[in-house]
C-alpha cells in the first residue's frame, strides 16, 4: 500500500554540499570518457541517503559499533525514512537496501509486520526498552515506533546474542537522543509535510531540538491521515486511518562521567481499518517510558549503564463497519456484534558492567529482567449446538442455544525472565573478530485471573465463566518454569 504517484515535502532546514572543487574545461581534442565515476562526497551522499552500498558503522557510537560488529549483523540508518517515505520502523526495514534477509508485510498503511528470516515474533528492544505486540493479527511490536524518530536499527540475524534474552533473532532499535552543543546555547526546529496521493495520505511532523554543553532535549509531534487504497482495477480498498504521535527526550550530564537520558513515547491511532482482517482498531493508544544512567571511565571498570522502561497498549476494536462485511460477507452469517479489547504492559530494567575499550578486546557482562502482562477478550453474539461432552461440562442439557456477548478470551497473564549474561569480543585484525559468550534465563509463566463470561442466555442463566473455559483450554495446570 505504498503506491504513490507524488510526494512533497518540506523542511525547515537546507544543508548546502559541495561535491567537488570546479575543474577546468577539457580541451576540445581530450576525449571524455562518459564511464567516469561519481566524485568521492557525491557517493557518500547517495550512501546517506538512500541506504546504498556498505552501511558506514563508524557513524554509531562504541556501545552499539560493537553490538553491529558481526557477520550476521545489518544496520539501517533512520535518515533513510526521510527519502524512502515509510511510516512505522517497520517500513523502514522493509524499504531500505541494508535489510537483507528481512520482509515486510503491510497489514494497514501504517502497521507493518516484519519477519527476519522467515520467522515470527522474534525480540524488539528500543533504546534498552523491550516491546511485544498487544495482538499479533492487528498490530507489530515495529509499528508503534515512528520511523522519523530513530537513529540506527542493529537486526541480529542469528543464531543467537548473548546480550539480548532467549531468541533466535532480534531487532535493536536506537532512538534519536537529545542533542549537545559545544558552542554554547541552541535551539532548532523543522516541519516536514508529506503526501501521498494513493488514499490521500498526508503526515505532518513538526520538530524542536535545543540545548547546551551539557543537557539538551527533543519534542516532536507527527499527525498521519489516510483514507481508502485505491487498487489497481479501480476498487477502493478500505484502509483509511487516523495517527498521531508524539516524543520528547531529555537528558543532562551530571559531570563528564556520568550522563542521564529520558524519553516518552506516545501513539494515539484511531479508526484504523485492517483489510482482510475480522477486526478494526476503533482505538490505540501505547505510552512508553525510558530512563537510562551511564558512568563511565572509572577506575575498577569502563563503563556502567543502568536502563529501566515501562511500555503500555491499549486498544479496542470491532466488526461492525459496512465496509468489512462487505470484504467478509460471511460475518453475519456466523456471528453478532463482534468485539475485542486488549491490555498489554511490559517493563523490566537492563544493567551491565563493561571492562575495555570497545573497538578492542573488552568484556561485557551484567544482568536483566522483563515482565509482561497481557489481557485480551473477543466477545460476541452466536448459536451454537451444545453437544453431550460440552453439554455435561456445564451441567445443561444438550440443544441449541443463542450466546450472548460471550467472551473467548486470552485470560490476564504474565511472563517474567530475569536472566544473566556476559561476552567477551576480541578483535583479531581488520577482518577477523571473535566473540564469546553465554546467558542464564529462568522464565516464568503463569495465568493471574479468568476473565468473566459476560452474560448468556442459556437455561438457569448459567455463566460462561471459569469451568466453561477449562473446559475449552482442557486444562488447569498454568504455571510454567522453564530454565533456558
Amino acid at each position: 500500500m505504498d503506491d504513490d504517484v507524488g510526494r512533497v515535502f518540506v523542511g525547515g532546514e537546507i544543508n548546502l554540499v559541495t561535491f567537488q572543487e570546479p575543474q577546468p574545461l577539457a580541451p576540445a581534442h581530450q576525449a571524455v570518457d562518459p564511464r567516469m565515476s561519481a566524485p568521492p562526497q557525491a557517493g557518500a551522499l547517495s550512501n546517506n541517503v538512500f541506504g546504498a552500498g556498505a552501511p558506514e558503522r563508524s557513524l554509531l557510537g562504541d556501545v552499539r559499533r560493537a553490538r553491529a560488529s558481526g557477520s550476521n549483523a545489518d544496520v539501517v540508518y533512520g535518515r533513510e525514512s526521510q527519502f524512502r517515505s515509510t511510516t512505522d520502523t517497520g517500513s523502514l526495514l522493509g524499504k531500505s537496501a541494508q535489510s537483507r534477509g528481512i520482509t515486510s508485510q503491510n497489514r494497514t498503511p501504517i502497521i507493518t509486520d516484519t519477519r527476519v528470516r522467515g520467522s515470527g515474533t522474534g525480540n524488539l528492544l528500543a533504546s534498552g526498552s523491550y516491546w511485544v505486540p498487544a495482538r499479533q493479527d492487528l498490530d507489530s511490536m515495529l509499528s508503534k515506533i515512528d520511523s522519523r524518530i530513530v537513529d540506527n536499527v542493529v537486526i541480529i540475524k542469528g543464531p543467537y546474542s548473548a546480550l539480548y534474552g532467549p531468541g533466535t533473532n532480534f531487532i535493536d532499535v536506537g532512538l534519536m537522543q537529545s542533542p549537545r552543543f559545544e558552542d554554547g546555547p541552541e535551539v532548532h526546529g523543522s516541519t516536514g509535510l508529506e503526501y501521498k496521493t494513493n488514499g490521500s495520505q498526508l503526515y505532518g511532523r513538526q520538530t524542536f531540538w535545543g540545548g547546551d554543553e551539557d543537557w539538551g532535549f527533543r519534542i516532536g509531534y507527527g499527525n498521519n491521515t489516510g483514507d481508502d487504497y485505491k487498487t489497481g482495477n479501480g476498487d477502493r480498498l478500505p484502509s483509511g486511518f487516523k495517527s498521531r504521535d508524539f516524543d520528547a527526550a531529555f537528558g543532562f550530564d551530571i559531570d563528564p562521567d556520568q550522563h542521564v537520558e529520558f524519553s516518552y513515547l506516545r501513539l494515539d491511532q484511531t479508526d484504523v481499518q485492517s483489510p482482510g482482517q475480522f477486526f478494526d482498531i476503533n482505538f490505540l493508544v501505547t505510552d512508553a517510558f525510558e530512563l537510562t544512567y551511564v558512568l563511565e571511565d572509572q577506575y575498577y571498570f569502563n563503563r556502567f549503564t543502568a536502563e529501566g522502561y515501562y511500555n503500555r497498549t491499549r486498544f479496542q476494536g470491532d466488526a461492525g463497519r459496512p465496509s468489512k462485511i462487505k470484504q467478509i460477507p460471511s460475518i453475519p452469517l456466523v456471528t453478532n456484534n463482534l468485539q475485542t479489547d486488549v491490555d498489554s504492559m511490559s517493563t523490566g530494567y537492563t544493567t551491565s558492567m563493561t571492562w575495555g575499550d570497545q573497538d578492542a578486546m573488552h568484556l561485557v557482562a551484567g544482568t536483566d529482567f522483563r515482565y509482561l502482562k497481557q489481557g485480551l477478550n473477543e466477545s460476541n453474539d452466536f448459536t451454537v449446538d451444545v453437544d453431550a461432552g460440552l453439554a455435561a461440562a456445564l451441567g445443561i442439557a444438550p440443544g441449541i442455544y443463542n450466546f450472548i456477548n460471550a467472551n473467548s478470551p486470552i485470560p490476564r497473564s504474565h511472563w517474567s525472565n530475569p536472566g544473566l549474561f556476559a561476552e567477551l569480543m576480541t578483535p583479531v585484525d581488520d577482518r577477523l573478530l571473535l566473540k564469546t559468550g553465554g546467558r542464564v534465563d529462568w522464565v516464568s509463566t503463569d495465568i493471574d485471573q479468568m476473565p468473566n463470561g459476560l452474560s448468556s442466555t442459556l437455561p438457569n442463566q448459567v455463566p460462561l465463566t471459569e469451568q466453561f473455559l477449562l473446559s475449552q483450554l482442557r486444562t488447569d495446570s498454568f504455571n510454567k518454569n522453564y530454565n533456558l
